[in-house]
């Protein structure tokens, strides 16, 4: 996903990955996936610890959140992908908590 997904705006996503390619299919896989791991840390079913230790969500997000928004916006669902977008600023709270030591 990080080495080959490039879409600029909406129009340049729907023309590189069509609903029935591997690459659209790939991108709705790891935002939800992202999408998972936000709602089970918001639960407090995932400890914040252990998964920032391991991934790094930040690259996943700024490849994906201009189409997010886009369809956002496109289907009048603020909620499509909130806890991906929830899980990177708690990502950046969480790599300043460490910095101070």
């Amino acid at each position: 996903f990080l080495g080959r997904f490039e879409a600029k705006d909406l129009v340049d996503f729907r023309t590189k990955c069509p609903d029935d390619s591997e690459e659209y299919a790939r991108f709705w896989t790891v935002c939800g996936w992202f999408e998972t791991a936000g709602v089970l840390m918001k639960a407090k079913l995932l400890n914040a610890d252990l998964f920032f230790d391991r991934y790094a969500v930040g690259p996943f997000w700024n490849k994906a959140k201009v189409i997010v928004h886009a369809l956002q916006k496109e289907s009048g669902q603020k909620e499509l992908f909130e806890n991906f977008e929830w899980l990177v600023r708690r990502e950046l709270s969480w790599h300043k908590s460490r910095a101070k030591g």
